[in-house]
């Protein structure tokens, strides 16, 4: 059964009809899911869902809600979020018009999920039950069977029936032969190494993960095949093995679903002495929690709560141990099935309460304040048991208070860190150093509706001055990262009013009016800053940004000579060849994306690196970028190199603005790679056309040859033509090119461009013939 058939004729249909947009969403939801770009999935899924219901496509409702879920769920654990939806969506599905969709029974996978995150052990009857009502109506020939069995097996683990579920999944195997010449070691290799680590057979499950071919499965599931590794080793006590497969937080920080497992391997680690069990990881179990717990996911979150609780009391910090037994005290009620979650809340609070009988009392008491603040910890966790413990000589001290709510934020103890700055205003409303905390606090941690409505009241009271510029102060910082920066400038201007030699506040407006493209107002308020200043070299910085977006090269040189820069002329445009650097552009979705480019000024560059076909071409635009780094070259390679964490020797600049675009227009070249030879003449054609030529397809390419009856390696490329050029012309070049290879090249967009309906169609025929898409 082909699931996937009826989705490529529907895509095929609606290009032809003039639906490609929805063509296109169809194409893109599922390779953005498997890839982790969640913000995209969301993006275009309303859009998506608005088309196909005009359209009374109620297929491909169904298909982008499944993907959407998946989204959700699978991958980014909203599963407080997902559960109606699934609801909705299975009932949805089970319509007359709608029960033969195959991704129908995806929704059965969806609703499974859903239950499994929320409370797997706990939900385990309902998940075998609905996964074997589904697995009644198809058979091995259905992809959807590997999705839906790997969810019964799942559910058997949870019972801790490991041996049980090894041998349901070979029977899975047995049946999925029948219908196929060989197995996909990538299938179930995740469900079976879980047993097989549970069951201390370390070598078998090594070898599960080498057969594992996950080329084509996505970066979320290589993340959890590295976890599934890391956790095979440290599992069995090779401990600098699990250091080096267990990847980092970084790379799986959107991925939710993977916490669990991750934070499995760093408990053992830590707990084994192997990397520091310190407030840093706290922290890290903290953060972890909440998002779990804000999403409605219970039993992970309490097992992580106890892992959480147990390194605690390792560490000698009896308070935290206390939250995490607060936060699975607070679960337990919510837990459709409690199991044995009462007598791990009740023996990790012995351990807590055995601790605190038997440790000494670590806290000295000062009487001094200063003293206090002088000797306060680095270590965030001990630092608030320091405060805490002089919280009653200086309970109205707002230093105190501003420090131990960075404190709880440091430990990822947001919800904390509010309520304390609230509970002092409520005692001492006019106080500066509060006021400012709270604002940034809750516009840090994206609080909208509390951050409004905090700053509305806190406006309309009686404030002293301090207090009142302090709250424009954090309200300027908040719609500047809005973007609503008439309502930034106008808290700037009363500060400024208030007072003019406000350094910083001048420098957010100088940056307003630059993003604002008010590049003459950036220059003045620069400008003012140096006069009021005229020892901070680095705002002339500032000043070069805003005079390149000018094109003021005599302003751009004033300012480089104060920072010591030269040029290799001495007046006019500056156009150099400097070092290599990348360039964070956003395509058109907001997503970023880091461009490679050649420094050609202090803070311009000219761009090399060539565009998706979907994306405005960037190639050959210079930009004007922030000359912060987004990065450091703090890593050393094997060659001796100075690189960054990911391997790269050239620093990452935000872009501002294109003071100069190529404007080239993109169009793709499809069908058989003739050779390197016959590319290098390709290219040499196209050049004297002043088209620009570029190979953009890689070894694992492949289309079918005609000619040779069997796959070869394909050929897929784009040219870039400047607006000036005629399409008619470039399609003849191109013909003439196509004529003198063994076998067909297509240019499908331009001819589409072009308005060659005839040659179009013979083109569409000519991709069918070799398979491509």
């Amino acid at each position: 059964m082909d699931i996937w058939s009826w989705v490529h004729d529907k895509e095929y249909k609606l290009n032809e009809s003039g639906n490609e947009r929805l063509a296109e969403i169809m194409d893109l939801i599922s390779s953005y899911t498997v890839d982790g770009e969640h913000g995209k999935v969301d993006s275009i899924v309303p859009e998506g869902l608005a088309i196909a219901r005009s359209l009374k496509e109620k297929w491909i409702e169904v298909f982008l809600r499944h993907w959407h879920l998946q989204s959700l769920i699978l991958h980014r654990f909203e599963v407080g979020k997902a559960l109606p939806e699934a609801i909705k969506l299975l009932d949805f599905g089970h319509q007359e018009d709608t029960k033969n969709c195959p991704q129908t029974i995806c929704s059965v996978q969806d609703l499974a999920i859903c239950y499994s995150y929320i409370d797997g052990p706990g939900y385990t009857e309902e998940r075998l039950a609905v996964s074997q009502e589904t697995l009644d109506k198809i058979d091995a020939n259905w992809p959807c069977f590997v999705c839906i069995t790997s969810e019964y097996a799942s559910a058997i683990i949870d019972q801790k029936r490991y041996q049980d579920a090894l041998d349901y999944l070979d029977d899975c195997d047995r049946q999925l032969l029948k219908f196929s010449q060989e197995l996909d070691a990538s299938d179930y290799a995740i469900q079976r190494v879980d047993c097989l680590v549970k069951l201390d057979r370390f070598k078998e499950a090594r070898k599960c993960l080498h057969r594992v071919d996950d080329h084509f499965k996505g970066s979320t599931y290589d993340v959890d095949l590295k976890i599934s590794a890391a956790l095979v080793e440290v599992s069995e006590g090779k401990y600098s093995e699990a250091i080096k497969k267990l990847p980092n937080f970084e790379s799986l920080k959107d991925e939710v679903a993977t916490y669990g497992d991750w934070l499995d391997v760093k408990y053992i680690l830590a707990m084994n002495t192997q990397i520091n069990n310190d407030w840093k990881l706290g922290a890290l179990f903290e953060f972890c929690i909440n998002k779990m717990i804000s999403q409605g996911i219970l039993r992970i979150s309490i097992d992580l709560a106890s892992m959480a609780c147990k390194l605690a009391l390792a560490r000698s910090r009896v308070d935290t141990a206390k939250l995490m037994l607060k936060k699975i005290e607070n679960l337990i009620p919510k837990l459709p099935k409690v199991l044995d979650a009462k007598f791990v809340l009740e023996e990790l609070r012995g351990q807590a309460q055995d601790y605190e009988n038997n440790s000494p009392e670590l806290i000295k008491i000062v009487k001094d304040r200063s003293q206090l603040i002088e000797n306060l910890s680095d270590d965030p966790e001990f630092a608030l048991e320091q405060l805490s413990a002089h919280r009653r000589l200086w309970p109205d001290d707002e230093a105190l208070c501003v420090l131990t709510a960075e404190k709880l934020g440091a430990l990822s103890r947001i919800d904390e860190a509010i309520e304390h700055l609230q509970n002092f205003l409520s005692q001492k409303p006019d106080t500066a150093a509060v006021i400012l905390e709270l604002g940034h606090t809750l516009r840090i941690y994206n609080f909208h509706e509390k951050f409004e409505k905090y700053s509305s009241e806190m406006l309309a009271q009686s404030l002293s001055l301090d207090s009142v510029k302090n709250l424009h102060w954090v309200n300027a910082h908040y719609y500047y990262g809005q973007k609503n920066y008439e309502k930034a400038k106008s808290h700037l201007a009363l500060i400024l009013d208030m007072a003019p030699d406000a350094y910083n506040s001048r420098l957010m407006l100088a940056n307003i009016e630059r993003d604002c493209g008010q590049y003459e107002n950036a220059l003045q308020q620069i400008d003012t800053l140096i006069n009021l200043n005229s020892e901070d070299k680095s705002i002339h910085w500032d000043r070069m940004v805003v005079a390149s977006l000018l094109k003021n090269w005599q302003v751009l040189r004033e300012s480089a000579a104060v920072v010591e820069i030269k040029f290799e002329s001495q007046e006019g445009p500056i156009d150099e060849e400097w070092e290599g650097c990348r360039i964070q552009v956003k395509d058109s979705n907001g997503e970023t994306s880091n461009m490679f480019a050649v420094r050609n000024g202090p803070v311009t560059a000219r761009i090399f690196s060539f565009s998706e076909i979907k994306e405005r071409q960037r190639h050959n635009d210079t930009v004007v970028f922030d000359p912060g780094a987004l990065n450091k070259l703090d890593q050393i390679d094997d060659e001796g190199d100075e690189v960054d964490a990911e391997g790269y020797d050239t620093l990452i600049y935000k872009e501002i603005a294109t003071i100069e675009s190529s404007n080239y227009i993109t169009y793709d070249i499809d069908g058989v790679d003739p050779g390197e030879k016959a590319l290098e003449n390709i290219e040499e054609i196209l050049e004297k056309s002043d088209i620009i030529f570029s190979k953009r397809s890689v070894g694992d390419y492949e289309v079918y040859s005609e000619k040779e009856q069997k796959y070869v390696d394909g050929l897929y490329a784009y040219i870039l033509l400047k607006e000036s050029h005629d399409l008619a012309a470039v399609d003849n070049v191109l013909e003439t090119i196509s004529a003198s290879l063994q076998e067909p090249l297509i240019w499908r967009k331009l001819l589409k461009d072009l308005g060659n309906e005839k040659k179009l169609a013979k083109h569409i025929e000519i991709a069918e013939d070799y398979y491509i898409d």
